[in-house]
């Protein structure tokens, strides 16, 4: 919880720097205690109508009821089997639908119905090309995001470009 709030304050900071973004308490509380995401920017500006939010909730309750089915059967599994292995595989598998997909995914179709432009910040990492883009653009967007705010771009004009790619992934 220590580690989310710390982050939730870098970015917020960070956004108010560079473009003058204040959101007010009751925003800045429905972004912090609210939404996992890292763009407070997000929760900025008048609401408005935003469509797909039917489809997110739709995804992500199906993810959600299929990891809290693998999760259910990994204990049989583990009777069975006794392979901690496998039991572990069922669980984790599970534990990231239920959480990344689908919990986080429910999230974000309430707060788009809800008129914030927030969506999926857990996108399909099977279709990754590479490393970069699994790291970079499918798995764990608020943390890439906090990552380019508080790292990156502070260093952006001082150090050859792998290096801030280095002390980025140090960082995480």
């Amino acid at each position: 919880a220590a580690l989310f709030l710390g982050m939730k304050a870098v970015v917020g900071v960070s956004v108010r720097g560079e473009d003058g973004t204040i959101l007010p308490l009751s925003r800045w509380l429905a972004f912090t205690a609210g939404w996992p995401g890292m763009r407070p920017g997000l929760f900025a500006g008048r609401p408005k109508p935003r469509k797909g939010f039917l489809k997110l909730a739709v995804q992500g309750f199906l993810c959600a009821v299929a990891g809290a089915s693998l999760m259910l059967v990994a204990g049989p599994v583990w009777r069975q089997t006794h392979s901690s292995f496998v039991v572990t595989i069922f669980f984790f598998i599970g534990s990231s639908l239920l959480v990344h997909y689908g919990f986080f995914t429910l999230m974000a179709a309430f707060w788009r119905r809800r008129g914030f432009d927030c969506g999926p910040l857990f996108l399909n990492p099977l279709p990754s090309e590479n490393l970069g883009d699994f790291w970079g653009h499918r798995w764990n967007l608020p943390f890439h995001e906090m990552t380019a705010v508080a790292v990156y771009r502070p260093l952006a004009n001082r150090l050859p470009r792998e290096a801030m790619l280095f002390l980025s992934f140090a960082f995480s």
